[in-house]
């Protein structure tokens, strides 16, 4: 029995719990799709079918021609296993089982982080529950991008701020491993570059352990490289095939949704004559979704713009409204920042009734007091013991955000006026990662399948605000930790 393995009985049998629990839900309700889906399936039999797109954009055939707006990173994974399996429905089981075990894997490297900040094997343990819990398991069976590339994120910030806290060198070859995990979860999220701010400082700091890979100059280059060569040669393809330097052109209905949202709060964000504005004003009567569709749609039809001449124009009318209506875009990003993100917080009740709503169509628990009151009255007596039982943890959410954003505040504080343990100062920039990430996002859009590439950081930070709570329970028994 090796060092990891030793004494650690609790933590295997919660994983093999976690493992088989996946592997059932897979096997009762199979590969889960959402409409996204169908766009990633037609991209991945382009890649195996077709050679035109590889030097042809298609700019001229349509509003949002599928190779340059869609990050081709998932589609490749897609096509990669249809090529090899085949395109019958084992290799969306095999697909999904690949999302699965990655996901497992980061979630032992949640827990080894968590033991790393908290220090405590059972709040660790807490810390793993809840991310596997959350509603990542809902889209590690999903055919989406979002579950591979919360793993790739993950792995990318966790492992670096994991070699700091256990004082382990930084390899060449782990830190160009993780160049590439990371260059890949760009292709795989059009966005997911600039997030790179949420990588490099952890990265930095621990190059500067051992310097095995050199000075940190050097350590972070190694780093860089499969980043900027994978971003540059993709930039420098798609010039060549549409005249733009662009990687994607997913702007083109990201941007303009905070806008009619906004919109249809009553702010007149759409005050400019442009063809976006013209057209908003046109089409915009019930401020939904298929709305924007029509707007993008008629950019084209109407005012012949392509994709990327399109994608651009969002772009700048999203930055007009911050500069001209900043307080109806704070409100759109307060307004974000909902229980999709909240809920996330160790109420895996609730996470249990979204998965159930889109695997089955029903919600196990009711939404909300009127819900609960119609299934009482409808006498859906299993539905009202669900909601009963989803209260304390519904407020145990709220109480850990709370606890995160107003602790973390003062942590921050105190961090800089006097020099705190490591494991303060990871928790730290665990809350500054899990809050940057978050608000930019919910600046823009955001929906709860974009939360799992960062909750364990907000989860980690919370606990560890939350330690002196744990250590009054008259139930909890302090572990002993080693890092080996």
């Amino acid at each position: 029995m090796n060092a990891w393995t030793a004494g650690r009985r609790m933590e295997w049998s919660g994983l093999a719990t976690l493992a088989v629990a996946k592997l059932v839900l897979l096997a009762v309700f199979g590969p889960l799709t959402e409409f996204d889906w169908g766009s990633y399936s037609d991209f991945a039999d382009i890649i195996l079918h077709q050679r035109a797109w590889l030097s042809d954009a298609g700019l001229s055939g349509n509003a949002t021609p599928m190779t340059i707006f869609r990050s081709m990173g998932y589609p490749l994974v897609v096509a990669g296993f249809r090529g090899v399996f085949g395109d019958g429905p084992s290799h969306l089981v095999l697909l999904v089982l690949f999302q699965i075990a990655a996901s497992l894997g980061v979630t032992v490297l949640v827990w080894r982080l968590a033991l790393a900040v908290l220090g405590s094997r059972r709040l660790a343990l807490l810390a793993a529950a809840g991310h596997a819990t959350a509603i990542g398991v809902l889209y590690d069976q999903m055919l989406l991008s979002d579950s591979l590339y919360s793993s790739l994120f993950i792995t990318c910030w966790s492992v670096p701020l994991i070699g700091l806290l256990e004082r382990r060198p930084a390899g060449r070859a782990m830190l160009a491993g993780l160049g590439g995990l990371f260059a890949f979860s760009c292709l795989i999220r059009g966005t997911g570059l600039p997030f790179v701010v949420f990588v490099l400082p952890a990265m930095v700091a621990w190059a500067r352990i051992g310097r095995r890979a050199g000075p940190w100059v050097v350590a972070v280059a190694i780093f860089l490289a499969p980043v900027v060569a994978t971003i540059g040669t993709l930039t420098v393809w798609n010039h060549a095939r549409s005249g733009s330097w662009v990687m994607t052109t997913g702007a083109q209905f990201v941007m303009i949704q905070p806008l009619v949202k906004a919109a249809g709060r009553g702010h007149d964000v759409f005050d400019g004559d442009t063809p976006i504005d013209v057209l908003a004003h046109e089409r915009l009567k019930t401020y939904q979704y298929p709305e924007v569709v029509e707007i993008v749609g008629d950019l084209f039809s109407r005012y012949h713009l392509d994709a990327v001449a399109s994608a651009e124009l969002h772009k700048q009318v999203y930055f007009r409204a911050w500069r001209r209506h900043p307080w109806a875009m704070v409100e759109n990003t307060v307004n974000n920042f909902n229980n999709s993100v909240i809920l996330q917080f160790l109420d895996p009740l609730d996470n249990a009734s979204f998965y159930a709503r889109l695997a089955t169509g029903h919600r196990l628990v009711p939404a909300d007091i009127p819900h609960a009151m119609e299934a009482f009255k409808d006498g859906d007596a299993v539905a009202v013991a669900l909601f009963v039982a989803a209260i304390p943890l519904r407020i145990g959410a709220y109480g850990l955000m709370a606890v995160l954003a107003l602790g973390g505040l003062g942590l921050l504080g105190r961090s800089v006026r006097t020099r705190p343990a490591r494991e303060a100062v990871a928790a730290v920039w665990l809350w500054a990662m899990f809050f940057g990430y978050t608000l930019s996002l919910c600046a823009i859009h955001m929906v709860g399948r974009f939360m799992p590439a960062i909750l364990p950081a907000g989860l980690i930070a919370a606990l560890f605000l939350a330690r002196p709570l744990f250590a009054a329970l008259p139930f909890r028994r302090r572990c002993t930790v080693s890092h080996v």
